[in-house]
């Protein structure tokens, strides 16, 4: 029985929609059988669908067959923790070892999408390993599809207007967000058809919607893929290719991407970029791509054109959304400002030695388009990798740390930018214009330009009087523990005694001739003095304290100076509340929180094995137990005890007695100096003794069915009418066996064997034995770390060897950067583990930060303390 329904999800006024489709025959009504719905799997409600692409779900082989899959990645559960803008760590060292390429959703884009996070997968992602075995039955399975991590395929952003699949390069990880598509061949063919209308159009049919739907990956794995021709394969490789570069091309202007070259308006000299173009040829693409797919579906008439009306919507729509996921703090692609904006920006990366000057004046080649699945570059092309000899932008000999907006200095900021412009060929603004945007826009549009995915990570400081008077500008990527006392000692202690030496000069003036310029003049000077004070003061206050590691990111980095960046009152504010967070401790995976706060975060590391691996402490306050789960160490009496209750064995105890009572009573007396008593009992030449019933049961059992004085010795029970090899019979034979299971283990009766089977140097066994007896083995066998446990176990937690020996180094010893060393109870390796990093010139300079008076508006400063969270401000 067929019904009617009516499609007017897509109209704004339903109602009338509705009353106009029920009135007559209309495009938005269908007849149904509702029964047909179960021909899609997960019998979605696609009334609107027609029968013949009802039929394709059937007689069409969905995407996942052939070895191919959609998946699911990593979710951090904390990615202020885990998730890092790739611009925030040090390329040179951390990229390899710890941070790794982050497919995390972003901005909806076809073939090409640049990956601007990376996620902390240190030695394996030990730390959210930890996270995930503490707290699993609480957030759920967090880490799903490693064995995928790392490997090439396509990526999608979880939801959007229409699926658009581009490249996951090798080395990267996915997430949930931005799940991962892997296909054993035919990757690129697969990029360009999956981008196709027809399966955009086909996938939604199985998510029931069209608008802004989930594109969960077991649907994707259902929809219909059908098998590509060889000629069909290779121009949709093609196809795919050329899309990839298409888009990239869009990013080789844009300073944050890995793709980045030059400036659009350098870059154009030597590659003609146009969006338009590429944007027509863009359409023509996706047309070419649409066609192909119309074919090998076999679709056509109606269903064509319902198909291309739908793309056409879904295209609408897309315009209208910026990005999936987290959202974006910054500018979408390929709209970061102006060609000015753009063009300062990337001067003062060359002037700091981000960027490579020679990619535009032509001293270096334009670099070629790498293989679309290639690992991600930990430098964009367009970076400076390393200084090259003659290195030299003005007065300025080596890439700075440190630059100053005081006209006249050798680290002058704006003058190092004008040279910039004329080593370009470009036309430098006035000095007095730089200085003004310096002072007021350019960290404003850096904040805005170097952030995303609500990361905000400016990697050029400015710190300022509260006016932006004077300003001193520091890069990140050169920061040093005494890079504050440098802006001190070589930047704003001679500023002060310079303008401090002018307003001398101008109250002398006053006093002379006192004019209102001259009184104008002197009131300017002593308002900028002051702020020169208050900024060197705050200098001073901060300068012992800070330590920077940029693995813990831009802004808990700049949080300690929160008091530095009075000019900005928005970033200030953000940066003051991390550190109230910091204070109150809810960052102590932080370097930055141990390196103020050991006395605090250490003990807490004692409790969460994924702060002990973040500070270094995992072997110190942890140990693998075994059954592989990690448990806090415990004090060396309850180690030992843990360790002798897992190795002793008590089977292995009585195997030795029996062993050694029979050796005594048939060889002592025979003066045996070798192993041919243990030979002989190994090979069944004794199988009357209980020592061989205990460890060979099965044998002698075997043998008893056949010899009686076997039998008779063992006391089993024989049926003397019978013969001998039936006389216990089948099922007596079957209770027997049930009865006597070996004593050892086939590895514990190899490691009673390897004992018994040689002399190793003593003159006769009863001297072996003797030997035995005084703990001679108890360094170097493994007979006797089961069965002379706790003399073992005792030797392994005073001798390293003896751990060694034993595999036992992991819970009573330790390697240090000083050699190995025994543990400690665990009381006293906190204590010293705190006494170690704890500083009293850290605490001294930490203590006047926190007392000192909140500066208020303007830059003035008011009494009460240090503001805690939450307070207005």
């Amino acid at each position: 029985m067929k019904g009617t329904f009516f499609k007017v999800t897509s109209m704004n006024d339903k109602a009338s929609a509705l009353r106009c489709a029920a009135r007559a025959e209309s495009r938005d009504r269908f007849s149904v059988n509702p029964r047909e719905f179960a021909s899609l799997p997960g019998a979605p409600f696609a009334y609107w669908v027609s029968a013949k692409l009802r039929k394709m779900f059937i007689a069409t082989p969905p995407f996942e067959a052939g070895g191919k899959a959609a998946k699911q990645g990593l979710a951090t559960t904390d990615d202020f923790r885990f998730v890092r803008c790739w611009w925030e760590i040090d390329a040179c060292c951390a990229r390899a070892a710890r941070w790794f390429p982050f497919s995390k959703g972003g901005e909806v884009t076809p073939y090409y999408g640049d990956l601007h996070l990376v996620v902390d997968w240190f030695r394996g992602g030990a730390q959210s390993w930890a996270i995930y075995q503490m707290h699993h039955k609480r957030v759920g399975g967090i880490i799903k599809n490693p064995s995928f991590y790392g490997q090439p395929g396509l990526t999608y952003s979880l939801r959007g207007a229409r699926f658009r699949p581009r490249i996951l390069p090798k080395g990267s990880i996915f997430s949930v967000r931005g799940s991962a598509i892997f296909l054993p061949a035919s990757a690129l063919a697969h990029l360009a058809f999956l981008n196709s209308s027809c399966f955009d159009y086909l996938l939604k049919l199985l998510l029931g919607r069209d608008e802004f739907p989930q594109f969960d990956m077991g649907d994707i794995n259902m929809t219909p893929v059908p098998e590509f021709q060889l000629e069909d394969e290779r121009r949709l490789s093609a196809l795919g290719a050329r899309g990839w570069s298409l888009v990239r091309m869009a990013q080789l202007t844009n300073e944050i991407s890995h793709a980045f070259i030059l400036p659009r308006q350098i870059l154009n000299r030597f590659v003609r970029i146009d969006p338009r173009t590429s944007d027509a040829e863009l359409e023509q693409l996706q047309r070419e791509i649409d066609e192909i797919a119309f074919r090998l579906y076999g679709v056509d008439g109606c269903d064509r054109d319902t198909i291309d009306s739908a793309a056409t919507r879904s295209e609408t729509l897309a315009s209208l959304q910026e990005e999936d996921g987290d959202g974006d703090a910054g500018p979408a692609s390929g709209d970061l400002g102006t060609e000015t904006d753009d063009l300062m920006s990337w001067a003062a990366g060359i002037v700091f030695g981000r960027f490579e000057i020679r990619l535009a004046n032509g001293e270096r080649t334009i670099p070629p388009d790498p293989d679309p699945f290639d690992p991600l570059p930990t430098h964009s092309p367009g970076m400076l990798v390393e200084p090259y000899p003659g290195w030299c932008i003005g007065t300025l000999t080596a890439p700075p740390a440190c630059l100053v907006d005081d006209p006249g200095h050798a680290n002058d900021i704006t003058a190092a930018l004008r040279v910039v412009y004329d080593h370009v060929d470009l036309d430098a603004p006035e000095p007095e214009s730089i200085r003004r945007t310096l002072a007021r826009d350019f960290f404003t549009d850096h904040i805005k330009r170097y952030s995303k995915s609500r990361r905000k990570a400016p990697i050029y400081w400015q710190l300022a009087t509260s006016s932006a008077s004077y300003s001193v500008w520091l890069y990140y990527h050169r920061f040093s523990r005494d890079t504050l006392y440098t802006v001190q000692n070589d930047y704003l202690a001679p500023k002060l005694r310079h303008e401090e030496s002018k307003l001398e000069s101008l109250r002398h003036e006053a006093e002379q001739s006192p004019t209102s310029a001259t009184r104008k003049a002197l009131a300017a000077q002593e308002i900028f003095v002051d702020e020169l004070r208050t900024f060197l003061d705050e200098v001073k206050r901060v300068a012992p304290l800070w330590d920077p590691n940029l693995d813990d990111g831009v802004i808990i980095n700049f949080a300690p100076l929160w008091r530095l960046v009075p000019q900005h009152r928005a970033w200030q504010k953000e940066c003051k509340d991390c550190w109230d967070s910091l204070c109150a401790g809810e960052y102590d995976w932080a370097h930055l929180s141990m390196n103020f706060w050991p006395e605090r975060v250490i003990p807490k590391c004692r409790e969460d094995r994924s702060l002990a691996i973040a500070h270094g402490l995992e072997d110190l306050l942890w140990v693998q137990d075994f059954d592989d789960k990690w448990r806090s160490r415990r004090g060396l009496v309850d180690t030992i005890a843990h360790v002798v209750d897992r190795h002793y064995s008590p089977a292995m105890q009585a195997a030795v007695s029996a062993v050694r009572a029979f050796w005594k009573q048939r060889f002592a007396d025979a003066g045996c100096s070798d192993a041919q008593w243990w030979m002989e009992l190994e090979a069944g030449m004794h199988d009357d003794v209980p020592v061989a019933l205990a460890l060979w049961p099965g044998r002698v059992l075997e043998k008893a069915t056949k010899d009686p004085t076997i039998a008779r010795a063992h006391n089993l029970v024989v049926a003397p009418s019978l013969p001998a090899v039936t006389a216990a019979g089948p099922g007596k034979r079957r209770k027997a066996r049930e009865k006597h299971i070996p004593l050892l283990t086939s590895a514990e009766l190899s490691t009673l064997a390897a004992f018994c089977c040689e002399l190793e140097g003593q003159p006769s066994w009863a001297a072996r034995w003797r030997a035995w007896d005084a703990g001679a083995f108890d360094d170097r066998s493994p007979l006797a770390l089961h069965v002379r446990t706790n003399a073992v176990v005792h030797q392994a937690a005073e001798h390293h060897a003896v751990a060694l020996t034993f595999g036992l180094e992991r819970w009573f010893w330790i390697e240090t950067s000083d050699g190995i060393r025994r543990l400690r109870e665990p009381e006293e390796e906190l204590r010293q583990a705190i006494a170690q990093r704890e500083s009293v010139t850290v605490k001294a300079a930490l203590k006047s930060l926190l007392e000192a008076p909140t500066p208020g508006a303007g830059g003035a400063l008011r009494g009460g303390g240090r503001r805690r969270r939450g307070d207005a401000g």
